[in-house]
């Protein structure tokens, strides 16, 4: 049974979500200095302030090398399950949870290092902020349309990519299960952007406001990746070696996009 391109793609979502999340933002320690010195350029930063945002570029330039290890262990773990005959869930989950943990302690002390930061703005420079943030969501919107039309155009890899009326169903149980937790998980990033924009504007940034929903949006999606494991593991018994082998493609192909970053 020939698989329609977009439920095809919905297949890979999984596996493609394991190795995303264990990706930072791809930059060396020059890209960092690079940003923090047009952010300051951008925000008027005084010497002091420049002094207050030096620890958060620090933050992430010693966050980043533990995300790309966690990054290429999970990459290497997800091509040997993929291949193997029974996908371990046990050990993908135990991966997830350590990277997890980084990513709220990591996030925890950037957002009070913000704060501190936050403290000291003016009045036009949180304005200034607030048009930033602004602009990003109006690109953001933009690259969407561009990743959909990209991602399409990828498509073809897996054309000629078979799937039984079992593994159709099986499919089916999966992507409604995935489609079903994103919606939460975008009713919370929308949640999250409100109350950045809030905390922006505001005399005093609440750090503890800004943590907490960030966290609960993180436990959203690696909830949602625990949760979708069984249904996944189901339709990886499913498959033959070829379907197999196509989804390692398909973990090598975001391995090397992300690698072509750092």
């Amino acid at each position: 049974m020939k698989l329609s391109k977009k439920v095809l793609t919905a297949l890979v979502v999984l596996v493609s979500g394991f190795t995303l999340i264990g990706c930072a933002p791809s930059t060396f320690d020059g890209k960092i200095d690079w940003a923090g010195d047009k952010v300051s350029s951008y925000m008027d930063f005084s010497d002091a302030q420049d002094a207050k945002l030096e620890p958060i570029a620090n933050t992430v330039k010693k966050g980043y090398p533990q995300f790309k290890d966690y990054r290429d262990s999970l990459k290497t773990l997800l091509k040997s399950e993929l291949q193997s005959e029974q996908f371990d869930a046990t050990k993908v989950n135990s991966e997830l949870k350590t990277v997890k943990n980084t990513v709220l302690d990591l996030s925890a002390e950037l957002v009070t290092e913000f704060a501190e930061l936050h403290a000291t703005f003016s009045q036009e420079q949180k304005d200034k902020v607030l048009d930033f943030r602004k602009d990003m969501s109006e690109s953001r919107s933009h690259g969407h349309r561009w990743h959909r039309k990209n991602r399409s155009e990828r498509s073809h890899h897996f054309k000629d990519f078979d799937l039984t009326v079992e593994q159709v169903d099986a499919l089916k149980v999966l992507v409604a299960g995935i489609a079903t937790d994103s919606v939460d998980i975008m009713v919370g990033n929308h949640q999250l952007r409100k109350i950045m924009m809030e905390e922006f504007a505001a005399e005093t940034f609440n750090a503890e406001k800004v943590r907490t929903q960030f966290n609960s949006n993180i436990q959203l999606l690696f909830d949602s990746m625990e949760s979708r494991l069984p249904d996944f593991v189901k339709l990886h018994g499913l498959m033959n070696e070829q379907q197999k082998n196509a989804l390692v493609e398909v973990v090598d192909q975001w391995g090397s996009k992300w690698e072509e970053q750092d």
